[in-house]
């Protein structure tokens, strides 16, 4: 596993009392540029820097897109990733922007998760604070991703939890005149098909929840996620109806809180359902979920072994879920 921990100016793992306390009234900085799921996992980690450091003034840079739906939120500020010049820190040698390092140098705590060594090293030419630095390689984990986080912040010597309350969500902006109450929300996509349980299961799935159970379902569908709609099993007037397409993150939070239970693969929506506390059955085709799964007593996991993954075993555990 990769872990380079940096302690700038004292021994390794070692944070003295007055760095601590400092930090209560000083500016602390996250770098994430992992994508939605990974950014939902390392939430645990960041709310416990938060609890830590009430009065502390927090700044993400990552990709505001994926974060401005978390409420409440545990930072002030979110700079955008892609507009930071951090590219140049990869850099062997420099030079390094000096508006980059007016900014990034006036932080007393930077914990990165991006990056690498020769990153590591231009942000040691010029931090004056500590720095926290794990980058995060998703290939190479062998604990479940929140611990990964968790476990950058050990030096801190603060409490760490591995779960979060539930986040609110905003209220809906858009009009929804489909919008039925407490549907089943079902998301058949993922970033990438192999994690997909195939969209003709999900159509099986709704019908079955819709004709036995009485409850009916929409379709969370992405950008990313439009091949799901030329599927024959979705070409339907019927199904039509069913989807919800290409909406914001902070509207797709707001039509999952209104939810009564959710499917999905191996998701960053599936993640988010989890940590807005949605009773959730996450389907996993392809990854580990001792790794990936969204944590919580109110998520269920399925693995594509033994049976689990048919249709009517699906069926069959979110029927107890809604009932």
């Amino acid at each position: 596993m990769f872990f380079f921990l940096t302690i700038s100016c004292m021994s390794p793992g070692e944070i003295d009392a007055g760095t601590m306390e400092n930090l209560e009234r000083e500016k602390i900085l996250f770098i994430h540029g992992g994508a939605l799921g990974d950014g939902i996992l390392s939430l645990p980690a960041i709310y416990a820097v938060r609890d830590a450091f009430p009065g502390a003034a927090i700044t993400l840079i990552g990709h505001p897109e994926r974060w401005r739906w978390v409420h409440p939120a545990p930072f002030e500020k979110i700079l955008p990733l892609e507009r930071m010049s951090l590219e140049r820190l990869f850099v062997p040698g420099g030079p390094i922007p000096p508006t980059l390092e007016a900014l990034l140098g006036k932080f007393r705590l930077v914990i990165s998760w991006h990056g690498d060594r020769v990153f590591e090293k231009n942000l040691l030419s010029f931090l004056r604070g500590t720095l926290l630095f794990r980058p995060f390689r998703p290939s190479a984990l062998t604990v479940h991703a929140s611990d990964f986080f968790l476990n950058t912040l050990k030096p801190l010597g603060i409490p760490l939890a591995a779960n979060i309350p539930p986040l609110e969500a905003p209220p809906l902006t858009e009009p929804f005149p489909n919008m039925p109450a407490e549907p089943v929300i079902l998301h058949p996509g993922s970033g990438s098909r192999l994690k997909c349980w195939s969209s003709e299961n999900f159509a099986r799935l709704a019908e079955m929840t819709e004709h036995l159970l009485r409850r009916p379902c929409r379709f969370l569908i992405g950008k990313a996620d439009r091949w799901i709609l030329e599927e024959p099993s979705f070409r339907t007037p019927e199904m039509e109806k069913r989807v919800l397409m290409n909406h914001s993150l902070s509207t797709v939070a707001a039509v999952l809180k209104k939810g009564r239970a959710y499917v999905g693969n191996d998701s960053g929506i599936s993640h988010m359902a989890a940590v807005l506390g949605i009773p959730a059955l996450v389907l996993f085709t392809a990854t580990d979920p001792r790794i990936w799964a969204p944590r919580g007593r109110h998520v269920r996991v399925l693995q594509d072994r033994k049976e689990e993954l048919t249709v009517d075993n699906v069926y069959n555990v979110l029927k107890r879920i809604v009932s």
